[in-house]
């Protein structure tokens, strides 16, 4: 044991004390999300989101679980002679209300401390979160000017059919200077991240995501995301995982502070997160996008209470409605071309097979203006009609509007 002990002090040195502890969990919650932290690496280790339940049961939706995720901080320390994670050690709780928490990794030297401090905002899907490094300078090594975050998860099935899961499941990531993008979901992938310092990284499911948002920045430089799938696994989806820097100036007192999203993917609550967060819900590309924003998600928000199947029928109404005029206009070109129907066999009588086909044509087009008919217009509102069904088929597979509801029965 002795022998062991001095191992344990020799790779550890000051953080050895922390080495050993009560494995605890602390409960934060509000209206909308339950989250327990673990004492041990002083990580969210579950989230419960209590407005939601997995398909056929009747307890809160577990967004992940403590075998499935890990959030841990790379400490390079005593001039790179010593490298571990936070989470191989155990931290001391400090402070707890019913909504906030704040847990603290020790060291030997009085006064040097990690500290992780968490927040959940009343009716939100936030969790504030902040780290902060007190007297560290000296034991973070001083050719470091950033440290390493590990994020990874597991994404655990939610619904009825996880192959459509696996389908929608990937990572959206956010630089701060364009606009966010992701990861194929149909392939694994690593991506490096070193383009520009990055905004946020979101582990994004069928209907759920989780999410990491720095307030300033992640740094770039070793930053990278990973997505690997489970097709032989019936209850995990996928694997993801993150790599971000985060920024160290080596100060008496600092920290980096950043902010977790359990919860939906609601598009006016994402919307309301200012990130451009909501882009992770597919809505279509130009012109079938904004049918969405501007009608059917307003539709989906202003008609929530109802029946999901009324709401559809009522949006298809509303489509026929919006497209009553040309609809109408195209019924009189046609009742117009069977009047005219006489005429336009009279002509092909006329025209033989050997007759000019330029003449017949001119004939017929002169028939058609004459009478006011236009040959194409019955055309014209199938054509208007497929930018809202080619938004439908981009929108309504993602809407949580949609999960887990009947028709009319």
């Amino acid at each position: 044991d002795s022998a062991k002990q001095v191992e344990v002090n020799n790779k550890y040195r000051d953080f050895a004390m922390s080495t050993t502890g009560t494995k605890e969990s602390f409960i934060v919650e509000n209206e909308k999300v339950k989250v327990s932290v673990s004492g041990k690496g002083g990580q969210i280790e579950r989230v419960e989101l209590k407005d939601y339940h997995r398909s056929g049961k009747k307890e809160n939706l577990v967004l992940f679980d403590q075998d499935s995720t890990r959030f841990a901080l790379l400490i390079n320390a005593y001039d790179r002679s010593s490298l571990f994670y936070t989470d191989e050690f155990y931290f001391k709780r400090i402070k707890q209300t019913t909504n906030s928490i704040v847990l603290r990794l020790e060291t030997s030297i009085p006064g040097s401390y990690i500290e992780y401090s968490y927040s959940l905002k009343p009716g939100e899907y936030t969790v504030s979160s902040e780290i902060r490094f007190v007297g560290m300078q000296n034991i973070i090594s001083q050719t470091e000017d950033q440290l390493q975050l590990h994020w990874s998860m597991l994404y655990p099935g939610q619904e009825k059919y996880i192959v459509k899961e696996k389908e929608a499941a990937t990572i959206y990531f956010k630089h701060d200077i364009n606009d966010p993008d992701y990861i194929n979901p149909v392939k694994d992938e690593e991506k490096e991240l070193n383009e520009a310092d990055i905004k946020w990284i979101c582990f994004k499911q069928q209907f759920f995501n989780s999410t990491i948002i720095a307030d300033k920045v992640f740094n770039k430089a070793g930053s990278f995301i990973k997505s690997t799938s489970r097709p032989n696994s019936e209850n995990i989806v996928k694997s993801a995982t993150a790599e971000l820097g985060i920024p160290y100036t080596h100060q008496t007192n600092e920290k980096f502070a950043f902010t977790f999203y359990f919860g939906p993917n609601h598009y006016n609550t994402l919307e309301k997160q200012n990130i451009s967060l909501e882009k992770i819900i597919p809505t279509g590309w130009s012109v079938f996008s904004y049918i969405n924003k501007w009608l059917v998600i307003p539709l989906f928000n202003w008609l929530g209470n109802l029946n999901m199947g009324v709401v559809i029928l009522i949006l298809t109404i509303i489509v026929k409605i919006v497209l009553l005029p040309i609809a109408y206009k195209t019924y009189m070109s046609g009742a117009r071309m069977r009047v005219l129907k006489p005429e336009t066999d009279a002509l092909t009588a006329k025209f033989e097979k050997n007759a000019d086909p330029m003449k017949k044509q001119q004939e017929q087009m002169a028939l058609y203006r004459k009478a006011g008919v236009n040959p194409l217009s019955g055309c014209l509102p199938l054509l208007l009609q497929f930018p809202i069904l080619i938004a439908l088929f981009n929108f309504v597979p993602a809407a949580i509007e949609l999960r887990q509801q009947g028709f009319l029965w």
